[in-house]
């Protein structure tokens, strides 16, 4: 099963209005010179004046002062998790205890025989292999900031519009983890540059170089012990450098923290006389990834450097963070195995009897608790073979949550090598906000099949005599009745997630 999650704001569209105007325009009227001239013209004899002018003129004084300006932005931004499971496998064993109470004496011809069957369970087992996990998570962007502006000086105005940031159809894969390897900034990396670690259990920090860009990760693994470290103790880290080529300048920013692992998922489990069914259930660690979207910002040459990382030489090393954003997803798997079984027979007669609901048949099959009636017609010998009819279902899937934290101004310094340590200290945050929060548990797989693959078991012949005016009566089968019946099977799926250009 495959499928993708996005993890980050929904889309989003606001704009917003700042500033505002004093004064405004303001007309009057007055009388026109020219058609006071004109009066007095046309008041003269013998003159011709022309075309009377307009009797009143209109003048517009604007005031108008001040600016406005509005921004708008709209988007999407976050990550986008592909990912993908199969199931596993199963095996089963079971073992049970099946008697039947059949009659000791001859019964008379024609008569209905109606035997006392029963079985149970006395002891199961179901183990599994663990089902195989792959994901993939990308950085995605759509993101428009627009701004416009008019300002105005005594009516005199002027207006215009920028796009501050256009950010079209951004896509870079962040991190991939299948069953052998973990590949960090594949989407950020140059193409002949690749950057990955076999999976295990200990974190990594990923770090990028302020000046040259060299891309370094961090394993957080204790040098003098071997042990897992502090990740937030700079003592604790073993660098291993990536495009070496050019010496660093000691000068880091964050990208991503990362502990990734391997979901084994090995379970079994078994069942006690009397009981019916077996389950299982078991949850494991995946993926647990911080990324550091200040410094992907700074790397990506959109922020300025607001957290750093800095080695003075050998021996002193220090840190100093004015403002960090952490945000990731969690990822556990977990597996739900439940196994449901009846004991089942064919029963094979060596000549024709009438079984009750059927007629005349040589065999029957079904569940040996629900053996029906027969009559018998002269002395018959019956065989079973038993076998197991079982149904498994199976649950695997994901359980889904982030993690969030923002800090405010906090550093470390240190001044020492190995374990020898001159001076150590931090401080702050002074601030900080974090949490959690869960999607929930996503089954990805969640079916009831038969198992199959189990062994046959022949049980013991049963004899019945057919004689003239005897009375029944009933003996247990004799102990060879125990049966063990085992089997295995298997159940495989997987879907590679879809890897993104």
């Amino acid at each position: 099963m495959a499928d993708t999650v996005f993890i980050g704001p929904d889309p989003w569209s606001e704009s917003e209005e700042f500033g505002g105007f004093v004064g405004g325009a303001t007309s009057f009227s007055y009388p026109n010179p020219k058609r006071i001239a004109w009066n007095i013209c046309n008041a003269l004899p013998f003159t011709s004046c022309g075309t009377a002018p307009a009797a009143t003129l209109t003048t517009r004084i604007d005031t108008t002062t001040g600016a406005e300006a509005s921004i708008s932005t709209s988007g999407r931004a976050g990550l986008e998790l592909n990912y993908a499971l199969d199931a596993g496998s199963v095996g089963s064993r079971l073992e049970y205890v099946a008697h039947a109470d059949i009659p000791g004496t001859p019964v008379e011809k024609g008569q209905i025989v109606s035997l006392t069957t029963s079985a149970e369970l006395v002891s199961g087992s179901l183990d599994s292999q663990s089902p195989t996990a792959e994901a993939s998570l990308d950085v995605v962007a759509d993101i428009t900031l627009d701004v416009s502006t008019t300002g105005c000086v005594v009516g005199g105005c002027s207006s215009g519009s920028t796009n501050l940031i256009d950010v079209d159809g951004f896509r870079k894969e962040l991190i991939s983890i299948d069953p052998n390897e973990i590949n960090y900034l594949d989407g950020f990396l140059p193409e002949a540059v690749k950057l990955s670690t076999p999976i295990g259990d200990v974190p990594t920090s990923l770090e990028a170089d302020l000046v040259t860009r060299k891309l370094e990760f961090n394993t957080n693994v204790n040098n003098d012990t071997g042990a897992p470290g502090d990740p937030n103790d700079p003592k604790t880290k073993k660098d291993t450098v990536v495009d070496s080529t050019e010496p660093g300048s000691g000068l880091f920013v964050e990208l991503a923290r990362v502990d990734a692992k391997v979901p084994l998922l090995a379970l079994d489990g078994q069942t006690n006389a009397g009981d019916e069914d077996i389950t299982l259930d078991g949850t494991a660690d995946f993926l647990a990834l911080k990324a550091d979207i200040d410094g992907l910002l700074t790397y990506a040459g959109v922020l300025p450097p607001l957290g750093i990382r800095a080695d003075f030489g050998q021996f002193v090393s220090g840190s100093v963070d004015l403002l960090d954003i952490e945000v990731g997803p969690t990822i556990s798997l977990f597996q739900t195995f439940r196994l449901t079984q009846e004991l089942m027979v064919d029963l094979s007669f060596d000549k024709q009897v009438d079984i009750a609901g059927i007629g005349l048949a040589s065999s029957w099959s079904g569940l040996w608790e629900e053996l029906p009636d027969f009559t018998l017609f002269g002395t018959t010998v019956a065989t079973p073979t038993f076998f197991t009819q079982a149904m498994l279902r199976s649950t695997t899937g994901f359980d889904f949550g982030a993690e969030f934290d923002l800090d405010l101004l906090k550093g470390n310094l240190t001044v020492g090598s190995g374990s020898f340590n001159a001076f150590e200290g931090s401080f702050g945050p002074v601030f900080n906000v974090g949490g959690q929060k869960s999607f929930g548990r996503v089954a990805l797989f969640d079916d009831t099949f038969a198992l199959g693959g189990f062994n046959t078991f022949e049980g013991q012949a049963m004899t019945f005599l057919v004689g003239n005016g005897t009375s029944p009566s009933q003996i247990p089968l004799p102990a060879g009745a125990w049966l063990l019946i085992g089997g295995l099977a298997g159940l495989g799926m997987l879907r590679r997630p879809k890897r993104r250009g």
